[in-house]
């Protein structure tokens, strides 16, 4: 296994294209949108390459062999760099990954909005208002799904980014935001503060992320665990189908 320059990830854009898992975390490396790291075999035509996002998330395209398999397996267990979790729905790959005491296996949901229009924006209750994320607000927001673990800095954020809030006064309730990003699409990360559950206060500003996909000339997409009830039920209730699922790979924790 190779690691590519950055000035070649370019060269990629194909493979990260053909991704049955969904396609905008791996595009958003090759396009340059997002930080990320490519490997490849050392194939001329590469035969297998693999795609990891700054937020951990792992996408394989082509035909990895097991020595590839064995490399990529090397960089899930490197306890000294960021998160890995390899997404795949390739059952040779989900058989080699199976055979590892260590790691565990678990389903994750793809969805795509059908509407053909973005959704109405719901009046919010009193004193809640929606404001786009700017610096300030970033350094507000805390969360398991922030914009910080999917980009590398606020300012590449703010520049190639989007995210919208629904702030009650100078607290942050709920947020949405572009997760990743590409050319064609916009996945859409999404939260609510603790004690603002439940008043669907998040399902308002993911809908401001679709209305901003649409606007741009992309399609929102939407990704789960298999176990986020709360997740599917939200991507359900704003115009979201499940379209798709795959494996997620991941090291069991200890």
């Amino acid at each position: 296994m190779q690691k590519i320059e950055y000035k070649r990830y370019s060269d990629f854009i194909n493979y990260a294209a053909d991704n049955g898992c969904g396609k905008v975390y791996p595009l958003s490396v090759s396009q340059g949108f997002q930080y990320g790291d490519i490997f490849a075999d050392l194939a001329v035509d590469f035969n297998a390459v693999l795609f990891w996002h700054y937020c951990g998330f792992a996408y394989l395209a082509g035909k990895p062999d097991k020595h590839f398999l064995e490399d990529v397996y090397k960089l899930m267990l490197n306890k000294n760099s960021r998160r890995f979790v390899l997404m795949t729905d390739n059952e040779d790959t989900e058989k080699f990954f199976r055979l590892k005491d260590n790691v565990c296996i678990e389903r994750r949901y793809l969805f795509e909005y059908t509407e053909n229009q973005p959704p109405e924006i719901p009046i919010l209750p009193s004193g809640f208002k929606i404001r786009e994320i700017n610096l300030e607000l970033l350094s507000e927001i805390h969360g398991g799904i922030v914009p910080s673990l999917f980009w590398e800095s606020f300012e590449n954020f703010l520049k190639k980014g989007k995210g919208y809030c629904v702030c009650d006064g100078k607290n942050v309730a709920a947020w949405a935001f572009s997760a990743a990003v590409s050319s064609s699409e916009i996945d859409i990360g999404v939260e609510t503060a603790e004690k603002y559950r439940g008043r669907g206060l998040a399902a308002a500003a993911a809908k401001m992320m679709i209305k901003y996909a649409f606007d741009s000339g992309k399609i929102p997409v939407w990704a789960c665990h298999c176990n986020n009830s709360a997740s599917k039920r939200l991507a359900e209730k704003i115009g979201f189908e499940k379209t798709s699922e795959c494996s997620i790979i991941k090291t069991k924790k200890i």
